[in-house]
């Protein structure tokens, strides 16, 4: 009876490392220098698709403005070989809290809905570290704005992505 619980417990743990990591946590380690801060979840929902929700904190200086404050943002991976591995296409919508301090000494709040479309390549490397690269396109639809501020914040944008992480 011990031989064929320990074959059982051993087939268990074969099998679970055999069907890979469903869920990660990543950071974006370049924020401590160009002051965008970001952590995400990612799950899992199939064989090759996944969905990502996160948060941004805002912190740093951008043609002659101050900008500081929040966001999070909701996506859907879906992955060409399999979930939370290789080359993906990554679409996702976000909404920030920011607030913004002008040159000319005005100051003010504004929101914006942003709409990304990405493609991107994700490693798990050796048991659980994860390594997410990304690039693609993204608009700032400005939907609320203190008066006072003059910056137009209606843009389109590069969106390049690096994060690190722990799969499990």
């Amino acid at each position: 009876m011990k031989k064929i619980l320990l074959s059982f417990a051993l087939f268990l743990s074969v099998s679970a490392l055999s069907f890979g990591q469903t869920k990660a946590i990543k950071v974006g380690p370049i924020g401590f220098i160009v002051g965008y801060y970001s952590a995400s979840y990612e799950g899992a929902t199939g064989n090759h698709s996944s969905f990502v929700l996160g948060g941004n904190y805002y912190d740093f200086e951008f043609e002659k403005e101050d900008i500081d404050g929040y966001g999070a943002y909701l996506g859907f991976r879906y992955y060409f070989r399999e979930a939370l591995r290789g080359l993906y296409v990554f679409p996702s919508v976000g909404y920030d809290f920011l607030s913004s301090k002008e040159d000319s000494g005005v100051e003010g709040n504004f929101n914006y809905l942003s709409l990304s479309g990405m493609v991107g390549l994700q490693w798990i490397i050796g048991r659980s570290f994860a390594l997410d690269f990304g690039a693609g396109y993204g608009y700032d639809f400005e939907v609320k704005k203190d008066k006072a501020l003059t910056t137009d914040h209606n843009k389109p944008e590069l969106r390049l992505l690096f994060n690190i992480g722990y799969a499990f």
